[in-house]
């Protein structure tokens, strides 16, 4: 199957679970079905109740008010066994134990069910997870994918707003993971591909202004992330120098100790990505300007002023692009091989929006 025939596919999945609120992909890791809908958790649960069994759910704290969840086991790394089925309940966190949970061989789950609470990453459709030493997230390893994924949108429509909106950076950011992806190789992705991204962007951004639908759009395109990199068989082309630099920044404020209001992994990505669209301008392509990325960020309260002068001077003192790269060395990235012109011109690009933001905006 070509790279386009790839993109195809996920497309025409994405597009089956939009019209159907439900579709299951079937590949060599197996099958994963899709629902999208209202009171499924509740549902889920009630029917695992009536018919006993052992089974662990991970739930994370934001919605212990929001549903009455029968725990039977709550665990962290390994502490349960003998676990047929697993439900994770919540964001990368709950997810990525799970995943790790799972990837113990003596532990024989025959079911794993992701429900993403809220919808601000892609943790929830992928076979990957970082173990954690301390305080310290090391490269994420290959688990296992989930068998179904539930989205829920009574529950996540009780979440705060912005808890949800930071997913719009991994949806964005999956723009600039393709191209670092295909400039790497010295190829040029689809443009069928590029023009779906887009059009789909575009359709979100309108229904968060209007704030109809929005939700539902949220998930598929945050599914439709996840499927590209399952089916193309590498997480790479969804997790390219947007996420490097993202790591970096998050790597480098922990470090250092410097004050940051929210290291959310999906807020982090869209600073990275806002970075990737000043170094290099020309895939500039419709709504991936660096001026629309900005405006679009600060109407979504993912980036502001202070953000601004922070990667600035993150450039100018080489922390972006070096630190970055550092954080995840064996990926291949156009981070690596850009000049110091580039980077100059760069923090000249970023300096004129701030400056423009000053007088009363960027347009």
């Amino acid at each position: 199957m070509n790279d386009e025939k790839r993109f195809t596919h996920v497309f025409s999945f994405v597009r089956s679970l939009e019209n159907n609120n439900k579709a299951v992909w079937t590949d060599r890791y197996g099958n994963t079905s899709v629902i999208i809908g209202k009171e499924l958790l509740s549902e889920l649960l009630q029917e695992w109740k009536r018919r006993p069994q052992k089974y662990v759910v991970l739930s994370t704290p934001i919605i212990k008010n929001k549903i009455n969840i029968p725990l039977n086991y709550m665990f962290e790394r390994g502490s349960v066994k003998d676990v047929s089925k697993i439900l994770s309940i919540g964001g990368a966190r709950e997810h990525n134990i799970a995943k790790e949970f799972i990837n113990n061989k003596q532990n024989k789950v025959i079911e794993f069910i992701t429900v993403p609470i809220p919808l601000s990453n892609d943790s929830f459709g992928t076979n990957r997870f970082s173990p954690r030493y301390g305080s310290v997230m090391t490269p994420s390893l290959e688990s296992t994918y989930p068998s179904k994924i539930i989205i829920d949108l009574d529950i996540l429509i009780n979440i705060p707003v912005y808890l949800n909106i930071r997913g719009i950076g991994e949806i964005v950011g999956l723009y600039y993971s393709i191209r670092d992806y295909y400039s790497v190789r010295k190829l040029s992705p689809p443009k069928k591909a590029i023009n779906n991204i887009e059009y789909d962007i575009c359709r979100l951004i309108e229904a968060l202004r209007i704030r109809k639908n929005w939700l539902k759009l949220l998930a598929i395109n945050l599914i439709k992330k996840c499927f590209i990199m399952r089916v193309f068989e590498d997480h790479q082309i969804g997790a390219g120098g947007d996420h490097l630099i993202a790591y970096g920044i998050e790597h480098y404020l922990k470090s250092t100790n410097k004050p940051f209001e929210d290291f959310s992994h999906g807020r982090l990505v869209y600073l990275g990505l806002v970075v990737m669209a000043s170094i290099f301008p020309e895939w500039e392509y419709g709504f991936f300007s660096l001026k629309n990325l900005i405006n679009v960020g600060k109407n979504l309260n993912l980036i502001d002023h202070k953000d601004m002068e922070l990667l600035v001077y993150m450039i100018r003192k080489g922390i972006i692009p070096i630190f970055a790269i550092k954080t995840r060395l064996q990926r291949p990235t156009s981070l690596s091989a850009i000049s110091q012109a580039r980077i100059r011109k760069s923090i000249g690009r970023l300096e004129e929006c701030i400056k423009k933001h000053e007088r009363g905006g960027i347009r």
